[in-house]
């Protein structure tokens, strides 16, 4: 092992019948961790696949201790492009995925495991059943406490065809540990559930990343998107309404947009997934997705619309402010790679409609009062004529529906 080596006592029988060609083991182990049990009955054991069954059960299983990962090896620059011609340079290497060995045995068996550790990630109560014969493998009854949430599932790997499925739901799991340790993404917080129906096919990790179809659900409450705050970025409507400009900003973690409910869906087709049923309840705005709504597993990239609509102004925190806007839909794009995207608020497509509808409330409002003024001035003297009422009228509207949209 790369900081020396891991003694741990071992006890146990070994038995072996070469006329029924055939074996079995029962060993107890004292793990750093807490005990292990194996116990393994194997049958045609001198041909080509034999077959085996096992149970294996442990109180703690450290696999970073008893297995480290390897050290990763430093990139290769490309060779260097000869001065004489103009050739492309080389691309990096794919890494492989060789799923040959699960031709070289027939095995069926069970592992639970109270406590494991595996390339850093804790979980408890981690159960599993193995079936494996002629090169493919099924696991069912996959189960585990990880991220504070539970764990249940099925996958299956085919040498054949090199094809790899997983089908499983996480309920009640946090999902900010869990999108860090992952996938390395930091901006969405929130608990709930997550369900996931994926398959590919590749013999490289790229490849199988280019070849991912399925579908992910997922039902968050009381979190948060990090990185921007949607409504603090509408309330810089007064400034920016006026002159109908996109508005861009990039990722800021001091930001965030807090939510009581999020649910979303992503549909997958090779390696690109598309938004959908995104609903995003938020203190001043509804979120839905719009047009684009794409998410590039591949590329790591975000290419998604998002069209917040302002609501409950007159009892959410500084609501009074986008006054103006209720009601109004505002298209955000955010695009850009996962760790840093940017987030335009595209007013130019806002302006307009605004206008009509702040136009068309303050222009019932006036009307209201209009009317409600003539029926208390019935009685008054030389009461002005129908034009120069209407024309009183027309100019106190819009000089009041002005004011009300550039002054809320």
């Amino acid at each position: 092992m790369p900081e020396g080596g891991l003694t741990f006592p071992v006890s146990g029988r070994l038995a072996g019948d070469v006329r029924a060609d055939s074996g079995d083991v029962a060993l107890q182990a004292a793990l750093p961790g807490g005990p292990l049990t194996l116990t393994a009955k194997g049958t045609n054991l001198s041909a080509a696949v034999p077959a085996i069954t096992f149970d294996v059960a442990a109180q703690g299983l450290d696999v970073d201790a008893l297995w480290p990962a390897l050290p990763e090896s430093p990139p290769v620059a490309p060779p260097a492009t000869p001065r004489a011609g103009a050739v492309e340079p080389v691309a990096p290497a794919e890494t492989p995925v060789d799923l040959s060995a699960l031709q070289a045995v027939n095995a069926q068996g069970q592992v639970r495991v109270a406590e494991l550790t595996l390339r850093g990630i804790a979980a408890r109560d981690v159960g599993a059943k193995l079936a494996l014969a002629n090169g493919r493998a099924e696991l069912s009854d996959v189960r585990a406490n990880l991220f504070e949430g539970r764990l249940t599932g099925q996958a299956s790997a085919d040498a054949a065809t090199q094809r790899v499925s997983v089908t499983g739901r996480w309920a009640g799991v946090a999902v900010q540990p869990m999108l860090t340790r992952l996938a390395n993404v930091d901006g969405l917080s929130g608990r709930g559930d997550v369900h996931a129906a994926l398959a590919t096919t590749g013999k490289t990790v790229e490849a199988m990343r280019r070849g991912l179809d399925g579908e992910l659900t997922l039902a968050l409450r009381d979190g948060a998107v990090k990185g921007v705050n949607v409504a603090q970025s509408l309330r810089d409507f007064r400034a920016l309404i006026g002159r109908g400009e996109a508005a861009t900003q990039a990722t800021d973690r001091e930001h965030r947009t807090d939510f009581s409910e999020l649910r979303a869906t992503l549909a997958v087709k090779e390696g690109v997934g598309t938004l959908t049923d995104l609903y995003v309840a938020a203190p001043l705005v509804r979120i839905t997705e719009g047009t684009p709504a794409t998410v590039d597993l591949v590329n790591e990239r975000l290419d998604v619309m998002l069209d917040a609509r302002v609501v409950n102004t007159s009892t959410g925190q500084d609501g009074k402010t986008l006054e103006a806007l209720r009601g109004v839909t505002v298209p955000i794009l955010v695009s850009g790679p996962w760790q840093s995207p940017e987030y335009t608020v595209q007013w130019n497509r806002v302006a307009a409609r605004t206008l009509s509808q702040t136009l068309e409330r303050e222009a019932g409002r006036q009307i209201e009062r209009l009317l409600g003024g003539r029926d208390r001035e019935e009685t008054a003297p030389e009461a002005p004529s129908q034009s120069e009422e209407a024309a009183r009228g027309a100019g106190k509207l819009l000089g009041n529906a002005l004011k009300g949209l550039f002054n809320p």
